[in-house]
């Protein structure tokens, strides 16, 4: 199910490959999203076994909507979810598990749980489990369309579309566009490739009763994509039914060649192709499916396919094509001369190419509007985009207008930085950008520059004003990292060779690749901390983290909102802190420098990101000594740090014994070696605080002291007789001597006879 994902107020709908695409930023999508498993493929049907290591797993048994359910194993997962096979009152089904800020469109769930038809995969529930968005689906055993491609049988040709357009018809007719058909989204039910169903309905739109328009966010996925959802204003489209059956034509397209037919990584040329209506046929496919595929592939939704004419195609019937006409040939231009040599053109692409050569010569033939009035004849949209530079756009900035005219004369032209390299793709501008990032820092900061200009040219200005607008912010720094992680597709975070989809990848990324991404999230305005910033619920751990300053590889998961990794296990509550303590102590509490560094990182944790500050490590451990029976040398080390109070001046000696006496009574009878290391370490600390709280100045202040000792002592000497016993024996030497000292204090002090 594709999803929209909240980051604000900004909404990312699902792209191609199971990952997402912003539905009003980057201006290209994301194609297939590496670093994930099974993302285009059937996300909720049989398929090879994923790793089943998930960070945001499932248990054995779980209730959803007071209904129970057996969870038998990960089948897919990409970016924004995990399906997982399982069991509900004896039938099988698909249960898909979106990450915590991913959600499909609610409105439109509700109508599809309550619909009900052959072609239509059903959808058994929906809510939310721990805060994250769940679906209860059929369950396809057959996979999907994609895993049988390619597709070279008429009849099985006419059997996915007699199905498929059987569930557009009904659809449609109950107000749901499905905006998403592809390949992916069309199921088999059975393992025997039969009785083919469409689902995924998560970017699906809804037409109120009566309409046949509806304006919606430009979510789609690249290849399969009508035109008119290239373009609209400030990222909204108006759409009606004819963009289900544009996408059903993409798919037969594509599945009979079994690969992607435009190279669709790049929007750019996939939506000149589109705009222009020119596809490369596989030159094997039937004559009948090269007629069908044309007429639902018409540029213009009027002329489209539909499904009477897909019906008619169906019976046999031959269905008319509306041919567009042909490009008319241009008169000869003349540029003018250079070197010596009369320069002839007769096509816009030719005279793209001289005013890309010779600039200075060609500004004044555009801002006169002679290339304008030559086009005219032929082309009077061209020439009043020509025009528009002139008047509207670029009146002052003659370069700007120069270079956004030899975009539109050549709009198969790729786009060219100041050195001359040729950027045909979102994803080299972005790695090209990040290589120069100190360059385009400044460039960008320019609002005509030749970027925005090209954008704009390839009817991409809605987003051309998002991406200045990144410049108007304080950081350039931020501004830019913004733009690359829009055009690497703002669903996903590049960061090297690795890819990332969720927050949690970051842990799994190798030693070196782990410690620049701590560097990188330690800076505000790195493209890390711009992605993970759209995860609005890490914002209170990332923000505790930076004050902490404490910037390795070991915090980062706390930065992530993770809890402490002991032995490979992770320890999410203070609660599951307790549990392995009690069974597994020498993990924290041993002579080796693991259980130091242990101890430390969890003392760490418990402080700063377990938001109870009424809680701390040494609490929980006292916690553990009271209640637990613990291996001797485990239980003498934690009675040796319970009482060590040297670095922590708000903690009372008297208070900690008082707190573990249940632990000291229990180590009297089954652990005297222990009882005797207790009465030892407890005497060295109150002698520590006898010591330091004696005031320089000459006083009896020791003879309050061993009177609040012996108070102490006096009321809990029946919980742990043995123990109070053997400290005052222990502690005498130093009660006769602060005695004798007192006593001689007052001596001292007393008048002279």
């Amino acid at each position: 199910m594709s999803t929209e994902h909240f980051k604000g107020d900004d909404i990312v709908s699902s792209g191609a490959g199971g990952g997402t695409m912003r539905a009003d930023g980057p201006v290209i999508p994301s194609g297939v999203s590496s670093g994930t498993m099974r993302t285009d493929g059937p996300v909720v049907s049989a398929g090879a076994p994923v790793d089943q290591s998930s960070p945001a797993g499932m248990p054995n048994d779980i209730v959803l909507n007071s209904q129970p359910y057996a969870i038998i194993k990960l089948i897919a997962q990409s970016g924004e979810s995990q399906v997982y096979l399982a069991t509900h009152a004896g039938q099988r089904c698909a249960l898909k598990y979106y990450y915590s800020q991913y959600r499909p469109k609610e409105e439109v769930m509700r109508q599809l749980k309550g619909l009900r038809h052959p072609d239509v995969l059903a959808l058994i529930d929906y809510g939310y489990h721990k805060d994250r968005f769940f679906e209860v689906l059929e369950y396809a055993e057959g996979g999907t369309l994609q895993d049988c491609m390619p597709v070279t049988s008429l009849p099985m040709i006419r059997e996915i579309v007699q199905e498929v357009v059987s569930a557009l018809e009904y659809c449609h007719t109950k107000g749901i566009i499905h905006r998403d058909i592809k390949p992916a989204n069309i199921f088999y039910r059975t393992p025997g490739k039969k009785d083919i169903v469409v689902g995924d309905f998560g970017i699906a739109s809804n037409v109120a009763q009566g309409e046949d328009l509806v304006k919606t966010t430009r979510a789609r996925t690249t290849l399969y994509a009508a035109p008119e959802l290239f373009v609209g204003k400030k990222g909204h489209v108006t759409i009606d039914k004819s963009v289900d059956y544009y996408a059903l034509g993409m798919t037969l397209l594509h599945i009979w060649s079994g690969e992607d037919p435009l190279d669709s990584t790049d929007e750019f040329a996939t939506m000149d192709a589109k705009r222009n209506g020119r596809f490369p046929f596989p030159p094997d496919m039937d004559n009948s499916v090269r007629s069908l595929v044309h007429g639902l592939l018409a540029v213009n939704p009027a002329d489209r396919w539909g499904f009477g004419q897909v019906q008619q195609w169906l019976r046999g019937n031959e269905v008319s094509l509306r041919q567009q006409a042909g490009p008319s040939d241009y008169k000869q231009y003349s540029f003018g001369v250079v070197d010596g040599v009369q320069v002839l053109v007769d096509n816009p692409k030719d005279l793209a190419d001289q005013l890309e050569l010779h600039p200075d010569k060609g500004e004044g033939q555009l801002y006169r509007n002679t290339i304008a009035k030559w086009l005219e004849p032929v082309d009077q949209g061209l020439a009043n985009e020509l025009m528009d530079i002139v008047e509207r756009d670029y009146p002052r900035d003659r370069s700007a207008g120069v270079a956004k005219a030899i975009y539109l004369l050549d709009r198969e032209r790729p786009f060219k930085d100041r050195d001359g390299v040729m950027l045909d793709s979102q994803n080299a501008m972005a790695t090209h950008f990040e290589e120069n990032f100190a360059h385009y820092q400044q460039e960008l900061s320019n609002p005509n520059a030749a970027f925005y200009v090209f954008l704009e040219a390839r009817d991409y200005k809605d987003k051309a004003d998002e991406y200045r607008a990144f410049f108007k912010q304080p950081s350039a720094e931020a501004a830019l990292n913004t733009l690359i992680l829009a055009l690497q597709g703002a669903e996903k975070c590049i960061l090297g060779d690795h890819v990332l989809h969720q927050p949690c990848e970051l842990l799994a990324l190798p030693a070196t690749a782990q410690r620049l991404a701590v560097q990188d999230l330690a800076n505000t305005n790195s493209k890390l901390s711009i992605w993970l910033a759209g995860f609005k619920d890490l914002q209170p751990t990332i923000t505790q983290w930076r004050i902490m300053k404490l910037y390795t590889p070991a915090t980062l998961r706390h930065a992530l909102g993770r809890g402490l990794l002991v032995d490979h296990r992770e320890v999410n509550t203070q609660e599951e802190l307790y549990s392995l303590l009690r069974d597994r102590p020498a993990l924290f509490f041993s002579a080796s420098p693991e259980a130091e560094q242990q101890r430390a990182a969890g003392e760490h944790w418990v402080k700063n990101y377990c938001n109870s500050p009424a809680t701390s490590f040494t609490r929980i451990v006292v916690a553990v000594m009271r209640r637990e029976t613990i291996p001797e040398e485990e239980s003498r080390l934690m009675f040796r740090y319970a009482l060590a109070i040297e670095s922590d001046s708000e903690r009372d000696i008297y208070a900690v014994i008082e707190s573990l006496l249940p632990a000291i009574e229990r180590v009297a009878t089954s652990q005297p070696a222990v009882l005797n290391d207790v009465v030892d370490k407890a005497a060295m600390q109150i002698q520590h605080v006898w010591k330091d709280q004696k005031p320089q100045a000459q006083s009896s202040f020791l003879t309050t002291c061993l009177r609040t000792f012996a108070v102490f002592a006096e009321e809990h000497m029946n919980e742990c007789p043995a123990f109070f016993k053997a400290l005052t024996l222990k502690l005498d030497d130093s009660i006769s001597d602060g005695i004798r000292q007192d006593i001689k204090i007052i001596q001292d002090k007393a008048p002279r006879a």
